[in-house]
């Protein structure tokens, strides 16, 4: 195939991994955003751009579910750094264990 021929390996065995369902081009996304957002369904769209991912448009509430994972993420590990701080002692727990709820 002359194709083959013209282009370099590399340019012929590159593949990417796309993160999301739906995609489109830059072309179309210029033409009508909210249309390809829309297609999203809520969900993150791949834009292409020359056969490569360029880029993820993510609908606000999305991209707002996404930063409070990595919020909990820092904090569980800001817990896990200062738990070594301050050890919990094996009969603060039995008291709490026995300690009724309140009401």
């Amino acid at each position: 195939m002359l194709a083959n021929w013209l282009l370099p390996e590399r340019a012929r065995t590159m593949t990417f991994e796309l993160m999301a369902d739906v995609g489109a081009s830059i072309t179309e996304l210029k033409r009508n955003p909210m249309r390809v957002i829309h297609e999203g369904a809520g969900e993150a769209v791949v834009i292409i751009h020359q056969n490569k991912p360029a880029f993820y448009a993510v609908p606000p509430a999305l991209y707002e579910a996404m930063l409070d994972v990595i919020d909990d993420a820092h904090l569980v590990g800001a817990l896990r750094a200062r738990h070594a701080d301050f050890p919990v002692h094996p009969e603060l727990n039995r008291l709490i264990s026995k300690s009724k709820p309140l009401a």
